[in-house]
């Protein structure tokens, strides 16, 4: 992971570092251009990160990853744009605070204005997104407004750029370049960065109120997959049933074994999810995938400690079903699953789980045990805890709380999905 760290943060800040060893000096203006080049070095990412190439997730392994660095990348763009603009305008500020405002808000200048625009759609998009709860459709119909966005940014950077910008210059176009192809790429000719398959709904069966078991079969070829990974799920549904046709990503809990079967379990909390009880055996899906190695090169043999909640138990099911075979010939507690819901009735795959040999599976219920997670899973951790595999699946806070929680007690090597992205 730190080597995936270290390359992002070398692509980050290769323009700006250009830009600063240009000059003999580090002035305001230096700083200006370094931070103008982070800015838009950072939204490039963005863009290529957002195209979901299955490259890409070779090089992430984990859609919780991938969408954490989109978040903190965002972060990144906000600041430095911020900076760009502050060193910029502390120029003219310097010399004189009526010129500087003007030089800053000089409508006449394609490079104020381009900027200005570029950096005010983000920002209220931004900030809409905290405010109000967006709809799926609506939240990629905003995202899609920021490529309107990006191609100003694109003009202000041609607008503001000199001849003797130097390498800097060169490299921020060749980074703009590259993201526009890989943006012509992912809207025209998407099979270049991302396998599709047609399936077919074989099954849809109702484990609880909010969670849903769907059964798909190949149309043609199967995808070839392992335990632990997603797809995303585009389901076709008949006129009327209210389900879109936009991708939503979903763990498989089916086993590799079964190829001709491709299951997964969706919990009801959005738009499209709690409608997909309407869908009917015979709609067709499309299925893009799959991704991720949470549990890639995980054998059934090792000792592990897998922790979940909620529907985050899905990619333990799937393994299961693939391993089931070796490990109910295992010593009792090869495997330990420390399982949270809220209720008896989300314990809807208790008969994958219980009454295997080798798996002790410890289920925690916030209606009978109480909601304080932290000290239930201090309270029935494994005291062979770092020879152990951890994986933990589940909420963004629950992991949070649970990692912050095993590296106290020395475990720092731990794989996770999150699951409310």
């Amino acid at each position: 992971m730190k080597k995936r760290f270290v390359l992002l943060a070398f692509l980050l800040l290769l323009p700006g570092l250009f830009r600063i060893l240009k000059g003999n000096e580090i002035n305001l203006l230096v700083l200006s251009k370094f931070f103008g080049a982070i800015s838009l070095s950072s939204f490039c990412i963005i863009f290529i990160l957002g195209c979901r190439s299955y490259i890409l997730d070779k090089f992430f392994g984990s859609l919780s990853f991938s969408y954490r660095i989109h978040h903190y990348l965002t972060f990144i763009f906000f600041i430095s744009t911020f900076l760009h603009v502050i060193f910029y305008g502390a120029i003219y500020f310097a010399l004189d605070w009526e010129f500087g405002l003007q030089s800053l808000l000089d409508m006449e200048s394609v490079s104020v204005v381009s900027g200005w625009v570029s950096f005010l759609i983000v920002l209220i998009l931004f900030f809409i997104s905290y405010i109000q709860k967006w709809s799926h459709r609506l939240w990629l119909n905003i995202h899609r407004i920021l490529i309107l966005s990006f191609f100003i940014s694109i003009v202000h950077f041609g607008s503001s750029v000199q001849s003797s910008g130097g390498w800097g210059n060169l490299v921020l176009a060749l980074f703009l370049i590259f993201t526009l192809v890989v943006m012509l790429i992912h809207y025209f000719f998407p099979h270049y960065l991302r396998r599709y398959s047609n399936y077919i709904v074989e099954e849809v069966k109702v484990l609880n109120d909010q969670i849903t078991e769907i059964s798909l079969r190949p149309d043609l070829q199967p995808i070839q997959f392992e335990p632990g990974q997603f797809v995303y799920i585009s389901i076709q549904c008949s006129k009327g049933c209210g389900v879109s046709h936009d991708f939503h990503p979903f763990t498989l809990d089916s086993s590799p074994l079964q190829p001709g079967c491709l299951r997964i379990a969706v919990r009801g909390i959005g738009d499209d999810t709690k409608k997909l009880i309407h869908i009917v055996p015979g709609n067709h899906a499309v299925v893009e995938g799959p991704y991720g190695n949470l549990l890639h090169g995980l054998k059934p043999q090792s000792r592990q400690l897998w922790i979940a909640g909620g529907i985050g138990v899905t990619p333990f099911v799937g393994y299961l079903r693939r391993w089931k075979s070796i490990i109910e010939h295992l010593p009792s507690e090869s495997i330990i699953l420390l399982l949270f819901l809220k209720t008896k009735s989300d314990h809807v795959f208790a008969t994958d789980l219980e009454g295997i040999q080798g798996l002790k599976l410890d289920v925690f219920y916030d209606d009978l045990h109480g909601a304080n997670s932290e000290i239930l899973l201090k309270n029935n951790l494994p005291i062979d805890l770092c020879d152990r595999e951890v994986v933990m699946s589940g909420s963004t806070k629950m992991i949070k709380k649970f990692k912050n929680q095993l590296k106290k007690l020395g475990k720092r090597k731990i794989r996770t999905e999150e699951f409310d992205l």
